[in-house]
């Protein structure tokens, strides 16, 4: 049976293998190691020792970065983004953060499409930002405001 656990330093072989396999242009192994710490949400989907896919968010006084987010390519389509996405949400929630921002590729729409289907918003695109097979391509900005009662006052 699968659950979302904070995996650690010492998954990161496993964490990264779903890294390589879901993106052109990888993170290295390098900066994925450096995220973990007090400011770090470095949650997977597991089941025993077989991880599925994972989140790496940042977060400073109540806004959120979801810096990444992956799951294998072999388990795709089958809820785990959305799983990892309402556990993101979760932990937001315990630490009192009020919006959650991302960047996610323009040509990547199923992303897009289980962000805006999970409460983000576009807000803003950084034009050749990533890099692509043929120069660059343009990151979509989103954020999602996780109590609006909070930001109100």
């Amino acid at each position: 049976m699968s659950s979302i656990q904070s995996f650690s330093i010492d998954h990161i072989n496993q964490i990264y293998a779903i890294e390589l396999a879901c993106n052109p242009f990888p993170w290295s192994q390098k900066i994925l190691e450096g995220c973990f710490g007090p400011r770090y949400l470095t949650r997977g989907v597991t089941d025993g020792n077989l991880w599925f896919g994972f989140y790496v968010a940042d977060y400073v006084i109540d806004e959120m970065t979801l810096m990444e987010i992956a799951v294998h390519p072999d388990w795709q389509r089958i809820g785990y983004g959305a799983a990892l996405l309402e556990d993101l949400f979760a932990q937001a929630e315990q630490l009192n953060i009020n919006q959650v921002f991302l960047e996610v590729r323009a040509s990547n729409i199923a992303a897009q499409l289980l962000y805006i289907n999970h409460g983000f918003e576009q807000i803003d695109r950084r034009v050749g930002y990533y890099p692509a097979a043929t120069g660059h391509e343009d990151a979509i900005i989103m954020r999602k405001t996780m109590n609006e009662l909070v930001l109100a006052k």
